[in-house]
């Protein structure tokens, strides 16, 4: 099995002191490969959150 790289990147930004939100990509490039030899590798995903605090 050969050995693979995958790029991933977040970034937030804080509204104030008590809301931020965050946007992760993962697998930014889509490309394909294997975790193991049973299972494929994720495809490109998206993760917003917004946090706040009370």
């Amino acid at each position: 099995m050969p050995g693979f790289a995958r790029l991933d990147m977040s970034g937030g930004y804080n509204f104030n002191k008590n809301t931020q939100i965050t946007l992760a990509v993962n697998n930014v490039l889509n490309k394909r490969y294997w975790r193991s030899s049973a299972r494929a590798g994720d495809e490109r995903s998206f993760m917003l959150n917004l946090h706040y605090n009370f």
